[in-house]
């Protein structure tokens, strides 16, 4: 039985996973955690007073992982979901070493599941993108987890504006096709048999992706690794129940935030549409029991 921090066990049914993320981009693995594990309670906490993290220094990205996973574990988390990769990159072994509680990261199950869909598509031996933030494609993370896997070649390919894009909802129209189109230029002279989304932001420009790559390559996001990663963590079995709505899913998830929470939630309105979603454009639960930066 995992054991909070206090030391407090926790039944099967009142599992708590806290995921942490510089911004949004982690509700994308949300969704796939509350699909994989519908009984758990998810504490969701974006640093959003510090992000984007891409341009940051690996010290103190760690520096800013660290103090939100310590307030994830304060909040009772029994595992932690680090669904960031430029967090990852920089600061999953410390933060390996720091808790008694497991700690998942995105990047390791993403690389699996590249495997996976390139075999699936037939497209074994063809390079692999990888479309991330400054951070990570310099941190390397990728190539050293594919190589591991199947020795795969890689394509890195750099797109901070992109987090930019989605933070501030612009994820459609002319503006986003033409920087995506831009940013993936490469990845398509290149062809690559699949694409990884190397930071949770960018499968809110899935559509727009798609478009610039076309529909032969297939698009590897981290939500569904992360989540049977999560699951295995933890000894549970994946419910593989039906994937929640939008409006569903954040009504089930704690949402906090370091930074302004009311732009935190015109955002999430924003990218998930969601339908009657005044009450989100108030102070969400749980905001007052987090300091205003961390």
């Amino acid at each position: 039985m995992v054991r909070r921090a206090d030391g407090a066990p926790r039944g099967p049914r009142t599992l708590t996973i806290g995921v942490f993320d510089s911004g949004v981009g982690g509700l994308t693995v949300t969704a796939d955690l509350r699909q994989a594990l519908p009984d758990a309670r998810i504490v969701y906490l974006a640093d959003t007073a510090h992000a984007p993290y891409g341009n940051k220094p690996p010290d103190q990205v760690v520096e800013l992982v660290l103090a939100g996973l310590d307030r994830l574990v304060e909040a009772g988390a029994d595992v932690l979901v680090v669904a960031c990769n430029t967090a990852a990159a920089a600061g999953l072994a410390v933060a390996r070493s720091r808790y008694p509680v497991p700690v998942v990261d995105v990047v390791a199950p993403t690389a699996r599941a590249a495997i996976d869909r390139l075999a699936a598509a037939g497209a074994v031996g063809r390079p692999i993108g990888v479309l991330g933030t400054a951070a990570t494609i310099a941190a390397g993370v990728y190539p050293r987890a594919l190589s591991a896997v199947a020795g795969a070649t890689v394509v890195g390919v750099a797109g901070p504006e992109l987090v930019t894009l989605v933070e501030r909802g612009t994820t459609t129209g002319a503006l986003a096709g033409a920087v995506v189109r831009r940013r993936v230029a490469p990845i398509v002279e290149a062809g690559v048999g699949a694409l990884i989304l190397g930071c949770t932001h960018f499968p809110f420009l899935a559509p727009a992706i798609r478009a610039a790559v076309g529909d032969a390559v297939p698009l590897v996001t981290a939500g569904p690794g992360t989540a049977a990663a999560t699951a295995a963590a933890v000894g549970r079995e994946v419910a593989y129940g039906p994937r929640p709505a939008s409006r569903d899913l954040l009504a089930t998830v704690d949402l906090r935030c370091t930074g302004d929470p009311r732009r935190f939630a015109r955002t999430v309105e924003r990218l998930f549409a969601r339908a009657g979603a005044g009450d989100l454009s108030r102070p969400m639960p749980g905001d007052h029991r987090l300091p205003v930066t961390v």
